[in-house]
């Protein structure tokens, strides 16, 4: 195996621990969560909070949807190289 491949294998395997930490921090901002839209006047003080906790889950979902879109890419690249290398 060449360095390129190398490092390009660590750097996988980077980009899929981000994408599992991103994942397990996404559960540990829901794990209190109520999955309830507060729209009773005595929740108006709840409300301010549920928006910020939606942008903030937002961030996360979209940062790991192109995260595990790249790890894919990057993956499939790396299986077609090797592939090549093996076969060549």
């Amino acid at each position: 195996m060449n360095t390129v491949f190398s490092a390009t294998m660590w750097t996988w395997i980077l980009l899929v621990t981000v994408v599992l930490l991103l994942a397990l921090y996404r559960l540990m901002i829901t794990r209190g969560d109520y999955t309830v839209l507060h729209v009773r006047r005595s929740e108006l003080s709840l409300i301010p909070e549920q928006i910020m906790q939606d942008r903030r889950l937002n961030r996360v979902d979209l940062w790991g949807q192109l995260l595990t879109v790249l790890v894919l890419f990057v993956g499939l690249a790396l299986a077609a190289i090797y592939l090549y290398t093996a076969i060549s």
